[in-house]
């Protein structure tokens, strides 16, 4: 199947199924939309959380999906993701970083930073950067999951048709 450079949604998409065949054990999902609905995605409403993570959300609205377009078939962006996995409320931020971000969502990141490295559709010019701010706890409310996460930015990002 291939996969159209003009929506970085499925391009992003077609990003994390090859990570998810580098750590196919960490069963991830993926979903995008805003950032509210990611919040609203996050609460008990069901009882399905462990079915749910790790999941990366990528943030899908004015602020990250703007296209820079250079010419008909290349354009910059610089979307903006997160990557979540179900934490113990009662962890400590040291237990956090060992037993999520060290085992789950890091090597997450790192997979799909690898891949993003070698996606036929996606150039890293030397103006290419990224943002990583961990957050051992995203928003600590009962209402909500109980997670930690990874939110990345990525910045100017080239996608070309090929």
């Amino acid at each position: 199947m291939s996969v159209s450079f003009k929506y970085f949604p499925d391009v992003f998409a077609d990003l994390i199924e090859r990570t998810k065949a580098q750590i196919p054990d960490l069963n991830i999902k993926f979903e995008y939309g805003t950032y509210l609905e990611l919040t609203m995605m996050r609460q008990k409403k069901d009882n399905n959380q462990i079915e749910k993570y790790p999941l990366i959300w990528l943030v899908w609205d004015k602020d990250n999906n703007q296209q820079s377009w250079i010419e008909p078939c290349m354009y910059k962006i610089s979307p903006r993701f997160f990557i979540c996995s179900l934490t113990n409320q009662d962890y400590t931020t040291s237990q956090r970083c060992d037993n999520v971000f060290k085992p789950v969502l890091y090597p997450i990141f790192d997979a799909l930073m690898e891949e993003m490295n070698y996606y036929a559709n996606i150039i890293l010019e030397n103006n290419f950067t990224y943002t990583v701010t961990d957050h051992p706890y995203l928003v600590e409310d009962v209402q909500f999951d109980i997670l930690s996460a990874i939110e990345v930015k990525l910045e100017n990002i080239t996608l070309i048709q090929i």
